[in-house]
């Protein structure tokens, strides 16, 4: 979990990598600046800094069904005016990269490379809100591997709430005590982080023990346990609206049985992809969305 570290020990003697911006949110047509920042080994004809992400791949965002050369007018940079540097891109299954070459001059310490992704807004961020890491490794011209150098975060952040999921069991006995959970959503499915107050209808309040409630801090989800029961049998929709947000609300459907069900149902996702593959999450938030 490269986010969670506090301290990297990182050859930070190479350069600095930074960002202009740190915060962005999901879905955002925009752009992003890197700053790479040259340490004490300066940089000199044919040395490489590679810069690449870890999220999601940017190069895919930039513009749909444009080829390699496009996608190279889109992503600019600026440095020393007496140094030249050249730009590749490598997009490929298992790599995405930037590929700065000095062609000629050379970078000192405390000399700086800005790289823009996505010229004139048109990178599309992540739809999902968490974090995005850049790389940034250095080669030297005689060296055959890279160096690690230093690494930045971008946080994508949830948009507004759009959405309200209520979660019941789909298949319950007449009173029987079940679960029942709220998810604040944006637009893209990713949860939100801040107050709501659900109050539900006339015909569902007697089946709900009690309203809920969420507050910053709660992650947008609150799970109410032994929070629903109903006494008759027959299939419901358990409806709501949420009083801050103002925002309606309706559950799966239920079906109350007068006994125990002889099966239940259970939902799963037995296939995903994950930023390894041609996915973007972590395999951790795969599991979890199983």
């Amino acid at each position: 979990n490269v986010t969670g570290v506090q301290t990297c020990a990182l050859p930070i003697c190479f350069g600095h990598l930074s960002l202009d911006c740190t915060d962005k949110y999901a879905g955002e047509k925009t752009s992003v600046s890197l700053i790479c920042e040259v340490g004490d080994t300066e940089l000199q004809k044919g040395d490489k800094i590679k810069i690449y992400a870890i999220g999601f791949n940017p190069f895919s965002c930039l513009t749909k069904d444009v080829n390699d050369e496009v996608k190279t007018t889109l992503v600019t940079f600026n440095t020393r005016a007496d140094v030249e540097l050249g730009l590749g891109i490598f997009d490929s299954f298992c790599k995405r990269e930037i590929i700065l070459s000095v062609m000629s001059g050379s970078l000192r310490k405390n000399d700086t490379i800005e790289v823009t992704i996505g010229k004139n807004n048109s990178l599309e961020i992540s739809e999902i809100s968490r974090a995005i890491v850049f790389y940034m490794d250095y080669k030297k011209a005689n060296e055959d591997s890279s160096k690690l150098i230093d690494m930045a975060v971008l946080n994508v952040l949830a948009t507004d709430v759009h959405e309200i999921e209520c979660n019941v069991g789909p298949i319950i006995s007449c009173n029987e005590q079940s679960d029942l959970a709220i998810r604040l959503l944006d637009k893209y499915g990713n949860p939100v982080d801040c107050n709501a107050n659900i109050e539900w209808d006339s015909q569902v309040a007697a089946a709900v023990t009690r309203n809920i409630e969420l507050q910053e801090g709660d992650k947008g989800y609150r799970k109410l346990k032994n929070g629903l029961k109903i006494s008759s049998p027959g299939f419901y929709v358990l409806k709501g609206k949420d009083k801050i947000n103002n925002i309606s609300l309706a559950s799966n459907p239920v079906k109350c049985l007068n006994k125990e069900p002889e099966y239940k149902l259970f939902f799963g996702d037995i296939h995903n992809h994950d930023h390894l593959s041609p996915g973007l999450a972590s395999p951790r938030e795969g599991y979890s969305a199983a």
